[in-house]
């Protein structure tokens, strides 16, 4: 398994991150509409667009994911379309069985990454009680009773 997945919203910078980690340069982008494949060292980041209709393209790599790469805009208020995304990956069958690595990377951001994950964590609990009667939901994401936090999942989350 050698690929790390970037995934988030659109405009949320993980072509901007690509060009910064392989080119050491900060390029101006436009949102992809097509996912894209760049060597680093012995892997390979995956550039999965974050349009909404395109997001379900990284289950096509999950076979050979080593780690996610989840980047949210910080300079954004509203986390909801985020955290929707992010939910959905933390509650595909294959990333948890697994146990996949995800870091969540926080690009312009003015505010604490503490706050920044507290956000989200509001969020995902928010979605969560929402969704819980969701006939598509075969895993409750967390511990029952309790409001979620990220190391209630079976993975490793770290921003």
């Amino acid at each position: 398994r050698n690929k790390i997945l970037l995934l988030g919203i659109s405009g949320s910078g993980k072509t901007v991150l690509i060009h910064q980690i392989i080119h050491k340069t900060r390029v101006e982008t436009v949102p992809s509409l097509m996912v894209s494949e760049k060597p680093l060292d012995k892997l390979v980041l995956v550039d999965v667009p974050g349009h909404e209709k395109l997001r379900f393209y990284y289950t096509k790599y999950l076979q050979d994911c080593k780690e996610i790469w989840f980047v949210l805009d910080g300079s954004v208020r509203d986390m909801r379309p985020a955290a929707e995304y992010l939910y959905d990956v933390l509650v595909n069958n294959h990333i948890s069985r697994n146990a996949t690595k995800i870091t969540i990377l926080v690009n312009r951001s003015q505010f604490e990454i503490s706050r920044l994950q507290e956000q989200m964590e509001t969020e995902i609990n928010q979605l969560r009680q929402s969704r819980s009667g969701d006939v598509e939901q075969h895993e409750f994401l967390g511990y029952e009773n309790e409001d979620f936090k990220f190391e209630h999942v079976p993975n490793p989350v770290v921003f």
